[in-house]
């Protein structure tokens, strides 16, 4: 599996996602919704994680099936970056993490989310540096998956075998399922590293995130006809979000979003070139707003096509987080900035 976008040279467009979520999926089992340690569906690999004190062993079996087994609870934890936003958000602080979580002047990027990056070393953005990983000496290095397998990015083919050396991986299903997969995936792993999912803050945020998808799916039915396009852009071509690979795309066409279905055999995308921009006509479109892809104002400068959509032309344009932060907090924080944009929208720019 190819990463999201995560720096100006990786041309592919993927994305970035335990208690609750779907609101629409769920609405029929508040008690689950209620429940932080729900286990993960039972037709993905799952087992129970046991939030053992930190002197004592600890077993978790992680969202491939891989058994992890350590003398104690892990402490030292490297992540990958969006990863280790939703961890930091659970209350699990990680000492490194591995991918983009930086700008050049030392600010976050989004995809961190909450991290004080002040307070953690990167490993490295487009390539892991094994040196820095080692000397982190993490107890574990918790990495994403899809419906295969685990996504190493940014550890390479060749530094795999080295990377494994240093600590074990664990994979957290990331891609290519709904968004409460992934959030329960993330709180189960959390629990398991000892964060309190019941304390009143988690609690608080869990109630806000179903009062954000409550608001988006009201929202949504007063917007009959609303054609929503997610894309990440480029020089040289525009790519299409492709709903199924996407957790918070799934979530969103489950809470009632009408989102264009670009189709075809590549996974998680359709890359257009400029020419053929004008493909699938959106009322509304989101831009994938991370720091290696061209923005609108960009866009509207650089590209005549993109500047004779009529979504752009009407000034229907949001902004969209291509990784996610799928803490409770997190997404409830990209719902939130989502709906707003969508109550503005007109449904009626295209027919």
């Amino acid at each position: 599996m190819k990463r999201p976008l995560a720096g100006i040279n990786r041309r592919t467009f993927l994305t970035g996602s335990a208690s609750l979520l779907l609101l629409a999926a769920c609405a029929d089992d508040d008690d689950d919704l209620a429940s932080p340690s729900a286990s993960v569906p039972q037709e993905e690999p799952s087992a129970s994680a046991s939030a053992v004190p930190s002197d004592g062993p600890w077993r978790y079996t992680d969202d491939l099936g891989q058994l992890i087994e350590l003398e104690k609870r892990p402490e030292r934890i490297v992540a990958y970056s969006s990863a280790a936003a939703v961890l930091w958000d659970l209350g699990i602080e990680v000492v490194g993490t591995l991918g983009p979580v930086q700008n050049a002047d030392g600010s976050a990027l989004k995809v961190a989310g909450r991290i004080d990056v002040s307070r953690i070393t990167d490993t490295g953005a487009e390539e892991t540096d094994l040196e820095k990983l080692a000397a982190l000496d993490p107890d574990i290095i918790v990495l994403q998956r899809n419906a295969e397998a685990i996504d190493y990015y940014p550890i390479t083919e060749s530094q795999e075998a080295d990377a494994r050396k240093i600590a074990p991986f664990v994979a957290v299903w990331a891609y290519g399922t709904d968004a409460e997969t992934v959030v329960r995936s993330y709180e189960r792993l959390a629990e398991a590293l000892g964060a309190d999912l019941n304390a009143p803050d988690r609690q608080a945020e869990r109630t806000r995130l179903v009062d954000a998808q409550a608001n988006l799916k009201s929202t949504l039915e007063g917007k009959s006809g609303l054609k929503v396009m997610f894309v990440s852009a480029y020089e040289d071509q525009l790519y299409v979000a492709k709903t199924a690979d996407y957790p918070d795309l799934k979530t969103f066409q489950a809470l009632g979003m009408d989102i264009v279905d670009p189709g075809g055999s590549e996974p998680y995308y359709e890359a257009l070139s400029w020419e053929n921009a004008n493909k699938f006509p959106a009322d509304l479109i989101f831009v994938d707003d991370r720091s290696a892809a061209l923005q609108p104002d960009v866009l509207e400068r650089d590209q005549p096509t993109w500047a004779n959509l009529p979504a752009v032309k009407a000034g229907q344009i949001g902004a969209w987080n291509g990784e996610a932060v799928f803490s409770p907090r997190g997404f409830a924080d990209a719902i939130e900035e989502l709906t707003t944009v969508v109550a503005g929208a007109d449904a009626a720019v295209v027919s």
